[in-house]
């Protein structure tokens, strides 16, 4: 179950990642790079992989479903302030707004599974969506990054 969910979630983010680098492209003279959302994303980048790390079993670790809420709470309000600047941009770019949101979606995703289980991931499984995360907040960056004109 876990490979079939994982290899469904890595092709859904290879696609978007594709589908964005193109439309970057074919808009170079259109988008625009913006600071703020490029320290967006490496913020939540960092957030999220620590958020995988808190959560990944180590034999010192007790689990406490009330840390699991609260930090979740924080991720939350993380994304939807990311969302709301973008929301609120005069100059609207509905790419990278889509991007925040299927990264949203997958860490909202992370938290119901903990809360589901109600155990940490095990070190194995931290591994792949550590690196999972990693690639699909580094395509985002990237699409961002790219819209710097030389």
């Amino acid at each position: 179950m876990k490979n079939i969910i994982s290899k469904t979630r890595k092709l859904y983010f290879y696609i978007l990642a594709i589908v964005l680098f193109n439309f970057f492209g074919c808009l170079g003279s259109i988008s625009y790079y913006d600071s703020k959302s490029f320290e967006n994303f490496v913020n939540l980048k960092a957030f999220h992989l620590k958020f995988i790390d808190d959560f990944t079993y180590s034999e010192n670790k007790q689990w406490d479903e009330s840390k699991l809420i609260q930090k979740c709470d924080t991720g939350d309000l993380k994304f939807r302030e990311a969302l709301e600047y973008e929301n609120e941009k005069l100059k609207k770019d509905i790419n990278r707004e889509k991007a925040i949101k299927k990264l949203y979606e997958q860490f909202i995703d992370d938290c119901d599974t903990l809360k589901k289980r109600a155990k940490f991931f095990s070190v194995e499984v931290s591994s792949d969506l550590r690196k999972e995360i990693s690639d699909n907040y580094t395509y985002a960056i990237k699409g961002e990054t790219g819209r710097l004109k030389e």
